[in-house]
């Protein structure tokens, strides 16, 4: 698990550098599936990445005790109204509906959009806190790597 470890850190710290979000989501979505600590170093650099799906995956592991050294400022700025329709949408509204990120505008802005308000009102979520095939996933990837 140490190499494992070794290896989602370097590769989230060599991608981070450049901002690729796409490598550094499956890092981080690699670390959740398999329940991996990353190192305290790397948080940083993800707190740097202004990318919806990155936020989500790390706000995630916070929210599990996984990313102690997350700071979410950047994208505490889509934590309003203007962003549910912006291209950090999925951010402005999922960060908000599952409690992660507090609202920077007066009032609630999801409960407060005809459309977002609705979907809220609903139970709509588009990142599943739950991975359905986690633990048998993880048990082949884990015995994979042994």
């Amino acid at each position: 698990m140490q190499r494992l470890t070794d290896c989602l850190a370097e590769v989230i710290s060599y991608h981070g550098r450049s901002k690729q979000a796409f490598e550094v989501a499956w890092a981080l979505w690699i670390s959740k599936l398999l329940g991996v600590t990353l190192p305290t170093e790397v948080w940083p650099g993800i707190s740097l990445i202004d990318d919806s799906i990155v936020a989500l995956i790390a706000l995630d592991l916070r929210a599990n005790g996984m990313a102690d050294g997350l700071h979410p400022d950047l994208w505490l700025q889509h934590m309003q109204s203007g962003h549910l329709y912006s291209e950090n949408w999925l951010l402005a509204y999922e960060a908000l509906v599952k409690g992660w990120l507090p609202f920077t505008d007066r009032a609630n802005y999801v409960a407060n959009d005809d459309f977002f308000g609705e979907l809220a009102q609903k139970g709509v979520e588009f990142y599943d806190v739950g991975t359905q095939n986690a633990a048998t996933d993880a048990d082949w990837l884990t015995a994979y790597l042994a």
